[in-house]
């Protein structure tokens, strides 16, 4: 089921949404807290479907919740009807098939996490047979790439934010920065306030966003994660500095 729909308006992409019920379970999955918990009755993530494929079958590494599963693959379709001749969204680590902890990650436990990669300018895609990590990374010496697809990116955000079901997505603090200005340019600053709070500046996350959900409903053994509070954190943001973004030893959220 999905969710909520998309559409262009005025060149703008709109995200509605349909339902603001959170999804259910069939089965409670998802036991304990993000960096230390466990995955009952694991759902398979397809290693592709229209508009995402995932990356490094062999580590085994795909499996969450279901409704971690219906977020990535709905909100993946949805972008390439949007955006005809995107690259399909290239879906790194979940969880191992009964969770807890997989190197060398800290969270990912619990099958509420996901590794996503950035969409691509030139719209290439990662040989998912490729096993030596992801191949490009989007923040060099403290600036953007060229290839960093800014509008479909800011796109892929919102998307996510509509769902009402994510907790956080963390990404580099230049890519945060990058996405508060698109915001301002596209006049979505204030509407678009929660799409921005949910992104935390968090290093080694310049060649991927990671996704993170709330706790599904009908899953009572889920640890939730304390709410994001505040604005936008946007403006906190110097445009005359590198952006902080904070390391992984020293962040409370992560």
């Amino acid at each position: 089921m999905k969710p909520y729909v998309a559409w262009i308006a005025m060149g703008i992409v709109q995200f509605v949404v349909l339902a603001n019920a959170p999804a259910i379970a069939a089965t409670a999955q998802a036991v304990g807290y993000y960096s230390k918990g466990s995955l009952m009755a694991p759902s398979d993530f397809p290693l592709q479907g229209k508009g995402f494929i995932e990356l490094f079958p062999g580590r085994n590494r795909y499996y969450g919740t279901q409704a971690l599963v219906d977020l990535i693959t709905d909100v993946a379709s949805n972008m390439v009807d949007l955006f005809p001749g995107l690259e399909r969204l290239q879906v790194a680590d979940l969880s191992a098939p009964h969770g807890g902890a997989i190197a060398p990650h800290n969270s990912h436990q619990n099958g509420l996490d996901a590794d996503l990669v950035y969409y691509r300018v030139d719209h290439q895609e990662q040989d998912p047979s490729h096993t030596q990590g992801l191949e490009e990374v989007f923040v060099k010496k403290g600036k953007l790439t060229a290839n960093f697809d800014i509008p479909r990116n800011w796109a892929l955000m919102k998307a996510f934010a509509a769902s009402g079901r994510v907790e956080r997505v963390f990404v580099d603090g230049v890519i945060k920065q990058t996405l508060c200005n698109e915001a301002k340019r596209v006049g979505e600053f204030q509407t678009q306030e929660e799409s921005l709070r949910m992104l935390r500046p968090l290093e080694q996350h310049d060649n991927h966003l990671h996704l993170r959900i709330r706790c599904p409903e009908g899953n009572p053994e889920c640890i939730a994660q304390e709410e994001v509070g505040g604005d936008s954190g946007c403006q906190s943001l110097n445009p005359n500095e590198i952006p902080p973004t904070i390391p992984l030893r020293s962040s409370s959220e992560f």
